[in-house]
């Protein structure tokens, strides 16, 4: 007959982990969900804590791309999905139905899905800065 190995160490910390379980107090269990809503909250406050250093920074090419590309992206935003369409209103409303289409035709098309993708790409370099700030592992 084979012999039967049996985990000692595993059955005896299950037993623990399962009276654990049964005899935790209210205040462990707020005080675990605490402890994850911090460590939720951790890659946030780090960001944040990178771009107020980033615009401190003495030298505008450092302190100055993020506003610049966030005005950039949020007026590219702003104007194909809401100022264009106004645009486009008021033209055809003070204009006559031909002349109103080639004025039409002469506004600017911005792709949404483009600029869009930009920016989440922007986001992502600079959540990437945050982490390398945070492992230590950014340049001065």
């Amino acid at each position: 007959m084979p012999a039967v190995q049996v985990d000692v160490g595993g059955v005896v910390d299950g037993v623990f982990n399962g009276l654990d379980a049964l005899f935790t107090s209210d205040d462990e269990r707020e005080n675990a969900k605490y402890k994850q809503f911090l460590a939720a909250q951790k890659p946030m406050l780090m960001q944040a804590m990178t771009t107020l250093q980033e615009a401190q920074h003495p030298n505008w090419f450092v302190s100055g791309w993020r506003p610049f590309l966030g005005w950039v992206a949020g007026s590219s935003l702003l104007y194909h999905w809401l100022l264009k369409d106004f645009a486009i209103i008021g033209i055809t409303v003070l204009n006559d139905q031909t002349r109103a289409a080639e004025i039409i035709a002469l506004l600017p098309n911005l792709d949404g899905d483009q600029i869009t993708g930009l920016i989440a790409t922007l986001l992502g370099l600079g959540a990437i800065r945050g982490y390398e700030k945070v492992k230590g592992k950014a340049r001065s």
